[in-house]
């Protein structure tokens, strides 16, 4: 199933998502021992009964080697608009990344095709409370 197809929130198509020319990988792909990998399970871990983990739950001296790779980011919400801004990026991903996208909303971190691909992937993320294809409590669970 390619989890980036289908309505974004506004209504429109949504198109595959590539990052940086990237290709998306599928979750059965990532490896366990991945700092990807590595969170997915830790998640799961944490997942209720009933829902996703709260803030509460997820205590990062649990996840050092996942740390690094961290991206915290608002969600601003102006009337409808819904807007991101990264809070914290980890020095990993800042390394990887070749700048520092700390306190940068998405518009001016990308290129606006990228923006505007990530702000639907967000969007979705939000409006589901879990990623499209990432460690949601319900396609972690067996």
């Amino acid at each position: 199933m390619d989890h980036v197809r289908g309505r974004t929130p506004w209504g429109g198509e949504r198109q595959p998502v590539r990052y940086f020319g990237a290709e998306p990988i599928q979750p059965a792909h990532i490896p366990a021992l991945s700092p990807v990998g590595i969170f997915r399970a830790y998640w799961a871990s944490k997942c209720p009964p009933d829902g996703v983990p709260s803030r509460r739950d997820i205590d990062p001296v649990d996840i050092p080697k996942v740390l690094p790779w961290v991206f915290l980011i608002d969600v601003l919400r102006d009337q409808e608009e819904v807007d991101f801004r990264f809070r914290l990026v980890g020095t990993s991903s800042s390394s990887l990344l070749g700048r520092d996208l700390t306190t940068l909303r998405l518009q001016q971190a990308f290129q606006p095709e990228i923006a505007h691909a990530m702000a639907d992937h967000l969007a979705e993320t939000v409006a589901k409370a879990a990623p499209p294809a990432g460690p949601s409590c319900a396609r972690t669970r067996a």
